[in-house]
């Protein structure tokens, strides 16, 4: 009987505890919406009543994370002041900075350095699946994730980043656990060779990168003049 009695005590406590659960959750997922649409009065007003800065949405996005990734400065900047974490990670490790810098936005990118943001921070590599239409049919494509937000500029042809990133001591011959360096994350991108993929490939070769699988062509004069992923 004591065992019985013990359990029906528990269930409110545990009811409630969820219900407070689900409550922190829900004003979460509307900040991170907030942030989203730029509504930086609503995001101002949700966390003048005490929702927490650093919480997650369901799908692990938090609203700093969300701000950098849609360069919403303005926003950031208030989050900021309420004590976001400027490293905090979100959806698949990714920290503010790393999101900021596959979107290409320099100045969000200037302001979470200012603000602190380790620029070597690094994740898990993921395995990521999608579908792709070839010839009409479906076909399931995989590929991983860029590690550092070093590797996110470069994946995305974003020299001015790249320069940026270098310049606050990113780690140019970084290798994650499949062995892609920023080198490599730029020189497989399906982008012609004369446009922001090769300026790029230059700021990283320029800045001591190094990668066995990148072949680097230069001229007589030293100049690079093409590449070739091996």
């Amino acid at each position: 009987m004591p065992k019985f009695k013990t359990i029906h005590i528990c269930l409110p406590v545990i009811f409630l505890l969820l219900t407070a659960l689900l409550l922190l959750n829900s004003c979460a997922w509307m900040v991170v919406a907030q942030v989203r649409e730029g509504d930086m009065t609503g995001v101002e007003r949700h966390l003048g009543r005490g929702t927490d800065v650093n919480a997650k949405d369901l799908g692990g996005h938090t609203a700093l994370g969300t701000a950098a990734r849609e360069g919403r400065l303005d926003i950031a900047m208030l989050l900021i002041d309420y004590g976001a974490l400027v490293d905090a990670r979100g959806a698949m490790g990714s920290t503010p900075l790393m999101l900021a810098s596959a979107e290409g936005h320099e100045d969000m990118v200037r302001f979470l350095i200012a603000s602190g943001a380790d620029v070597n921070a690094r994740r898990p590599v993921f395995y990521c699946t999608e579908s792709v239409s070839l010839l009409g049919e479906p076909v399931h494509r995989t590929y991983i994730n860029p590690s550092t937000p070093l590797m996110a500029a470069s994946a995305q042809g974003h020299s001015d980043i790249v320069l940026l990133l270098l310049d606050f001591g990113a780690d140019v011959n970084f290798f994650d656990e499949e062995g892609y360096t920023a080198l490599r994350w730029a020189s497989q991108q399906e982008h012609e060779m004369t446009g922001t993929v090769f300026q790029t490939v230059n700021v990283l070769v320029e800045a001591g990168a190094m990668d066995p699988s990148v072949s680097v062509t230069r001229n007589e004069s030293g100049e690079i003049i093409g590449f070739e992923l091996r």
